[in-house]
Formats: C-alpha cells, structure tokens, sequence
C-alpha cells in the first residue's frame, strides 16, 4: 500500500472508531424508561355483553384526568362491524364504570364520517372539550381515510362535529395514502398543537405503517410535516417521523400507535410495534425520546413492554396495542388494549423517577 493509502486508511478506521463511540455515547445518555407492572386485576375496561353496543371488541383507550374524575374515552365495535366511540368515568383510574347514555359519538350516516368513528384524542380548552377522532365514510375494514374534530361542552356530550375533515389521507403512492388514524396531540405553551397519527399504504404488514405529524395553530387548519429535500413519492406530500425498525428489528414490519407525553427538555413516545413472526413480537410497546418532537431516539433494549409481561394477554395470541401514558399521582398510568382478539383495556403502572 501507498502513505496515500495508509492515510486514507487509518482516517476510515478513525471514523469507525468515532462513531462507535458516538452510538455508546447515545445509548449511555438514554435515560431508562420507566419499568411498567402489570396491574393484577386486568383488564380494567371490558367488551360489552352480547346485547351491548360494544359487545366485539373495545380498543384505543384515551385517558383524561379533569379535577377528581378520570375519563376514559374509547372506539367500541359490534358484531355488525361500524365503530363508535364510548366513555368510561373512575375516581382512581383503576376502576373504570360505562356511561348509561354510551356511545358518546356514532357514525353521522352521511358526510366524512358517515359509517364509522373510533380513534378518539380528547383535549379540553378552558371550558370546551376538543375530540380527534378517525372515521370511515363507506363500509370497510381497519382505519379511514379521514380525521374529523367535534366539540362539545361536557365529556359526555353532545358532541357537535366539523363538517369537514380536519385531514385527509395522502395521494396515491404517498406513504399514507390508505389511511390515517389520530395518536396523540401535544399541545405547546404558544398554542401550537402537534397532532401525530399513524398512517400507512395498504391495512398489513407489507405497508409498513409509520407515525406522522400536523401542527395547527388553531386546531381547525392543519398542516403536515413534510421536508423540503424530500421530493419524491412515498414522501412527496408528508414526512413521518417515527418509522419501523431495521430488517432484524422487532418493529421493522410496522409502528401502528403511538401516544407522546411532554416532560422536561423533550419528548417520549409509547408505540405498538411488531415484526411478522412470534406473536410476542407483534405488537409490543416501545419507547423512544426526542428534543424537538421530530427526531426521535429508539430505546435500545425495546420493546420495554411485552406481551408476557402482562399476565392476563400471555399466552392468548393477543398483542398489546393503543398504548396511552399518564402521569398521575406520582405514577406512570399506561393503558393499552389486547386488540381484537380478547377486546378489552389494559393497564400497567410505574413511579415516576
């Protein structure tokens, strides 16, 4: 070898050497999640009996404590298939009782959201109460193409809705062109609201569904994240920001939800992911970090939150879906669902560090 070609050697092996200690710099810098328990009386929200609006399956819990109350809203399905979304009231967040008046929101039988609606993102804004929610137009399996906005002055309504979407799916060949499904909503001391959702290309694995963002001013207008240097589809309208793992990773077929809390200096994420495979891999939850709400840093030893680690979905081929995370008490409250197999919510608890 030429003293070129040593040069140019030993300046590769220095970057090699860089950026190895650059990765054990980050995963040393990574703060450990907080380490989740099973609570022992799972599930703490259940389908309903058969003659019952939500006697298939309840998902997608959203958890929101106002004064000494805690709300549950959740999407709730029939044997008949179309979703609606229901509401669940406790005074501990343990013990979760079913409004007599449910469901909260039903399909509107016209419009956007005329067959079904599920998914729901509830804020309140000083006396208004804000709900996200995702809605199908025709009959049809898994999450639509649409995301609707309905206020209302009370949590148990009525619930006066858009007569618009607030966003749509994206053209054909964009990597949320088959749907798109409200997450998780942060909403910054300015007003800005960060809406992300999980969008992908086709309802399967082969779409390698990811989680993107909208920011809004108003909660009216929204507008997707989208980086000017990427021009060409799938990302030629929107970005996402939170995408699968690597081909050997356990969520490198899809990120299906993702719920996000705001804490001192950034972010965390609580997302179900999963691979084709073990059904312990399959929707799992993950954790990841990030400053800005756009970049995010996986956990290194994720999923941080298994299927065996709750007593009541081990063993049953139910993953763990629809992650939401709360602090409250001094606790961490994570809730989840068992997807459509056993139907029903979970919860997880640990202390705040």
């Amino acid at each position: 070898m030429s003293p070129e070609d040593d040069r140019l050697m030993i300046k590769y092996i220095l970057i090699i050497l860089m950026c190895i200690a650059l990765v054990g710099c980050l995963n040393e810098d990574y703060p450990d999640p907080p380490e989740f328990s099973a609570y022992v009386r799972n599930p703490v929200l259940s389908r309903g009996d058969s003659n019952q609006w939500d006697n298939e399956c309840i998902v997608s819990p959203y958890v929101i404590w106002d004064g000494d109350l805690c709300y549950m809203f959740y999407t709730g399905f029939n044997a008949d298939g179309p979703a609606s979304i229901g509401l669940a009231i406790s005074t501990d967040g343990y013990h979760f009782s079913k409004l007599s008046v449910n469901p909260v929101l039903t399909p509107a039988g016209k419009g956007f959201d005329a067959f079904s609606v599920g998914g729901p993102i509830v804020v309140r804004e000083d006396t208004c109460w804000v709900m996200y929610y995702n809605s199908l137009e025709i009959s049809g399996f898994g999450p639509g193409p649409f995301i609707g906005r309905a206020t209302s002055s009370r949590p148990e309504g009525p619930w006066h809705r858009s007569e618009q979407p607030i966003l749509t799916t994206g053209s054909k060949g964009e990597w949320d062109s088959y749907y798109i499904f409200p997450t998780s909503l942060i909403v910054g001391e300015d007003g800005t609201r960060m809406l992300y959702y999980s969008g992908g290309n086709g309802f399967d694995f082969s779409s390698k569904g990811a989680i993107g963002l909208a920011t809004s001013t108003d909660g009216k207008t929204w507008k997707k994240h989208n980086k000017p240097k990427t021009s060409g589809k799938p990302y030629a309208e929107s970005d996402p920001v939170l995408l699968p793992g690597k081909e050997d990773e356990w969520d490198s077929d899809e990120i299906w939800t993702c719920n996000i809390i705001s804490k001192a200096g950034g972010y965390e994420a609580y997302y179900s992911g999963g691979k084709i495979g073990s059904t312990f891999e399959i929707l799992s939850i993950g954790h990841a970090i990030s400053n800005d709400g756009i970049h995010w840093n996986k956990f290194r030893d994720n999923p941080m939150f298994r299927v065996e680690d709750d007593p009541f979905s081990q063993n049953k081929e139910a993953g763990l879906e629809g992650p939401f995370v709360i602090i409250h008490d001094s606790l961490y409250f994570m809730y989840y669902d068992y997807g459509t197999i056993l139907g029903s919510i979970g919860l997880a608890t640990a202390p705040v560090q």
